[in-house]
């Protein structure tokens, strides 16, 4: 071969060495962008209300507190920096944070995979993590950064491991700490080190990259963690081999673009899992027999996934399922993980490359498909939510601090953490994530109609009878169906029905729809008073009255 030809070949090795870490680039760069822009969208959840709403200031217990039994050391500095910069007027820079932390956790995965299967093996490996629709929960939801720190600090980890020097296991033991102040997922990645090193030279030399960071978990549950609610139980530990096995079966589904987020197709696609499962039990069978001995790391990888979904099914409550979507990324990575450990050393020829990226690609469509469904579905939630809190923001000088936003209330359900008091005291420190009066009329109608409803339930705006005749010059108006009586007066109404059957009211004030306000019948011959407390907003309010009969509106 002459010398061009030489160099020539040299580059193209060169470039198709590059070209995988070049696209799998690329596509974090349009993943990055596509999770902030939807993560933006969809409000703050629960999880995010309860750091900004109940963990004010920087002491201990605000720290240190558990959150779902976890650790959020890490969250917790994170998040109060950036509310402490930005405010909480928009999700975005919260958004930025946690999708930041997810792709580092893919590109050290990327990492992770290529030094045991090579750039093309990272590549098909780790591109549908990106777009991991399943896993919609955690990619969409900036909270979950305890997850995705965890991960990231975790792999980061072993791969220092790997260096087995003392300076490596120095750096190991500083990410594992990390990894556990992010999230108890690091415990699962200290089993993973203690087998790692439990089967190398001197393992009593190296006990410390586990013992320190493990002492300091135990100081943290002693002093905060055990304060948790936990659901152990002897059911859940019967139960856990199948959770397990459910475990892996719903992570290859989810990795293979094909589980369904919640709804109908959950069932199918966990049978769909399980075959896999199998399938893949005995591929990795096939695979061991090919080969001399065991691969040492595949054992810590497994030690990590087995103890993961072990540690979940003791755990196992209502919303904790191994198909529950917080799960799935990672499930999703762990199965990546045991895979590149168990094809260690193999290389794929350019025709499988090509059937292993069609498959990849295939995936990643399935998961959009899962991410835009979930999104649409959390947009809602979002939606409904800026209206309720809005309409509290208008009630800010007559609504009980006390007032707990419920699904009875506004159709969004808090589980008890919103409340009025809490939420006002944010909004006056780092500004409101919520509609204004200006921005309501023209919000989607399931906001509109979410701040009436509020509105409603807040004490102030009642419908009460009246012992009394009414003194007001008004006429008397026929209701035979139903009614409308628009800007009504400041203040409200009286009304008396003269004649006829009940006649129901309903209110409203930006909902355009319907009336979500019911305030009740009016009982024939009677007077009723109808209180419109004043608030921030001047929009007027409209009246629907539904039945048969004759009814006097009057000004109070």
């Amino acid at each position: 071969m002459s010398a061009a030809g030489g160099d020539r070949a040299a580059g193209e090795d060169r470039f198709e060495g590059l070209l995988p870490t070049v696209l799998f680039a690329a596509a974090a760069v349009a993943s990055g962008v596509l999770l902030v822009v939807l993560g933006s969208r969809i409000g703050f959840s629960i999880d995010h209300w309860d750091v900004l709403l109940h963990r004010r200031g920087f002491s201990a217990d605000v720290i240190f507190d558990p959150a779902n039994e976890h650790p959020v050391i890490a969250p917790m500095l994170i998040f109060k920096v950036i509310l402490g910069v930005f405010g909480m007027d928009s999700l975005t820079p919260f958004q930025l944070a946690s999708t930041a932390t997810f792709l580092g956790s893919a590109a050290l995965l990327f990492v992770y995979v290529r030094r045991r299967v090579g750039d093309w093996g990272a590549l098909v490996a780790t591109l549908p993590i990106l777009f991991l629709g399943a896993a919609a929960d955690d990619l969409l939801l900036a909270f979950q950064i305890g997850f995705f720190g965890s991960m990231a600090l975790g792999i980061a980890m072993l791969l220092a491991l790997e260096r087995e020097d003392r300076r490596a296991d120095l750096v190991a033991c500083a990410l594992l700490v990390g990894s556990l102040c992010f999230s108890s997922l690091g415990i699962p990645f200290a089993i993973g080190a203690a087998v790692r090193i439990a089967t190398r030279p001197e393992p009593v030399r190296r006990i410390f990259v586990i013992a320190v960071p493990l002492a300091l978990y135990a100081t943290w549950w002693l002093g905060w963690g055990h304060t948790a609610d936990s659901a152990i139980s002897f059911q859940n530990l019967v139960d856990s081999p199948g959770y397990v096995v459910d475990g892996f079966a719903s992570s290859i589904t989810a990795l293979l673009g094909l589980a369904a987020f919640g709804g109908d197709g959950e069932i199918d696609s966990l049978t769909m899992g399980r075959v896999l499962l199998v399938l893949a039990v005995i591929a990795a069978a096939l695979r061991l027999r090919s080969l001399p001995r065991v691969p040492a790391w595949l054992w810590v990888s497994l030690s990590i996934a087995l103890a993961f979904w072990f540690l979940a099914a003791l755990n196992a409550i209502p919303l904790r399922e191994p198909t529950s979507s917080r799960y799935q990324y990672i499930g999703a990575v762990f199965i990546v993980m045991i895979a590149a450990d168990l094809f260690r050393g193999a290389r794929a020829g350019r025709e499988a490359i090509a059937v292993l990226l069609t498959v990849a690609v295939v995936s990643v469509v399935g998961n959009v498909k899962a991410l835009a469904d979930a999104y649409r579905e959390q947009l809602d939630f979002a939606v409904v939510s800026e209206g309720a809190l809005g309409a509290i923001e208008l009630a800010a000088e007559r609504v009980d601090p006390a007032f707990t936003l419920g699904a009875e209330n506004s159709g969004y359900e808090s589980l008890g953490i919103l409340d009025a008091g809490s939420y006002l005291s944010a909004v006056s420190a780092f500004g409101s994530p919520a509609y204004s009066a200006e921005e309501l009329p023209a919000a989607p109608e399931e906001a509109r109609v979410a701040a009436d409803r509020v509105l409603g339930s807040i004490p102030g705006l009642a419908l009460q009878p009246l012992g009394r005749e009414v003194t007001a010059s008004c006429e008397p108006t026929p209701v035979e169906g139903t009614r409308t009586f628009e800007d009504l007066p400041a203040g409200g109404v009286v009304l008396e029905s003269h004649s006829g059957d009940d006649v129901d009211v309903r209110l409203r004030r930006f909902a355009t729809e319907s009336f979500p306000i019911e305030l009740g019948p009016l009982t024939p011959r009677r007077v009723y008073e109808l209180e419109l407390p004043s608030d921030r907003s001047g929009e007027p309010w409209e009246l629907e009255l539904t039945g048969a009969g004759s009814v006097r509106a009057c000004r109070r």
